[in-house]
């Protein structure tokens, strides 16, 4: 069994994982470079008190994908607060969307000292510290 099965377990209900298309189809959107699927969002995470999304940007010239991260704060329920944009590159190639971003997830809630079972705290995260090579 490997760790997103392990992981899995231990979350049971506080872990979904949801595709509206495949990494096909989303490929065929980014090249149509149309404007209206700005904000979709294509796959998320949610892992107990985080969830990372793939996200279609259009930053008024053309359409790419990114992650955002958003964070539980608070009890209420499926209230969540956006935490940061990510600087890794979304693999439309990889074999499982799946595990391609719990590893994402698990390496920024590592680095970033946020937890999956408890609430987090808002803080600001230092995106040009924790990772240098970012383009702004």
């Amino acid at each position: 069994m490997n760790s997103l099965a392990l992981f899995k377990g231990h979350l049971g209900g506080a872990y979904e994982f949801t595709q509206k298309y495949t990494n096909q189809e989303v490929q065929k959107i980014m090249k149509s470079n149309s404007p209206e699927y700005a904000d979709e969002v294509p796959y998320s995470l949610a892992a107990g008190c985080v969830n990372l999304e793939m996200t279609l940007f259009y930053n008024g010239k053309r359409l790419y994908a990114g992650y955002d991260v958003c964070v539980r704060s608070t009890e209420a329920p499926m209230q969540w607060s956006s935490y940061s944009s990510l600087p890794d590159k979304v693999n439309l190639k990889a074999e499982d969307m799946e595990e391609e971003m719990f590893r994402i997830l698990d390496e920024f809630v590592m680095k970033n000292n946020l937890s999956y079972t408890e609430l987090n705290e808002l803080k600001g995260v230092d995106i040009q510290s924790n990772y240098p090579d970012m383009e702004f």
